[in-house]
């Protein structure tokens, strides 16, 4: 019987361990295509106004990301930012891009802890580099930039961020402005290569992934680990059950 506790306890540690709660960190993106030059522009929806910008950092490592926003008359921040895993719609409806660019399946249940930027979701940049702050008066004029580690300008792999979009959320989540991210400069190795994050199958160096993009989601997300954590559970618990039935 001692045997046989240890087992079950090794196996549903095993479960566990793929829960959402410890979810694979992401990759460090080192090789990143030096000249390929993306952007994303705010003209005035939600009254937001500007751009970021996105290229390859210093000898391909990581990308850098230039931050330069203005308006947020009248909303409720700070202001959280993020990619996301689909281009906006033709209809221009900020749902319809989806959750976060999550290869790694990690989610949102636990907020990302910028100490540890690996763990968080790799579309979270407001989470990893800070949110854009509340205005105390009229409009704010937010000036950023910084090094991601764990985006990437490299086409076909699930950190890739071409073709692709940025949401802007009020403080309540709820969905400010969205605008595409496109290719501005360099050639595009494929044009229309997005691989959805929302269900990754594989993972290797750098976050290639294969799979099929989810429903849309609603202004709170949870992503898909918590799916995959309880799949694990109940694989495990068949296991366990067929083992006690040998005893």
């Amino acid at each position: 019987m001692q045997f046989t506790a240890i087992v079950a306890a090794s196996l549903l540690a095993l479960a566990a361990a793929q829960t959402v709660e410890n979810p694979q960190p992401a990759a460090a993106i080192y090789d990143n295509p030096v000249g390929k030059h993306y952007a994303c522009k705010f003209e005035g929806k939600g009254g937001v106004i500007g751009s970021l910008t996105f290229t390859a950092g210093s000898g391909g490592k990581g990308v850098d990301i230039a931050v330069k926003l203005s308006g947020f008359v009248g909303e409720v921040g700070p202001f959280g930012y993020h990619i996301h895993d689909q281009p906006v719609p033709a209809d221009g409806n900020c749902t319809g891009t989806k959750a976060h660019l999550d290869p790694y399946g990690r989610g949102q249940e636990t907020p990302c802890d910028k100490t540890k930027p690996e763990t968080c979701q790799v579309g979270d940049l407001s989470g990893k580099h800070g949110k854009i702050p509340a205005p105390t008066y009229g409009a704010i004029m937010f000036d950023d930039s910084y090094n991601d580690l764990y985006a990437s300008t490299k086409e076909g792999i699930g950190a890739f961020l071409g073709n692709r979009s940025i949401v802007i959320h009020r403080n309540d989540t709820t969905r400010l402005a969205c605008a595409n991210i496109v290719l501005e400069s360099g050639e595009s190795e494929h044009p229309t290569a997005s691989p959805s994050s929302t269900f990754p199958t594989s993972n290797s160096t750098n976050g290639t992934i294969s799979g099929t993009p989810g429903k849309p989601t609603a202004d709170v997300f949870t992503g898909s680990a918590a799916t995959i954590g309880v799949s694990s559970v109940i694989a495990v618990g068949g296991l366990l059950a067929g083992f006690m039935m040998t005893l």
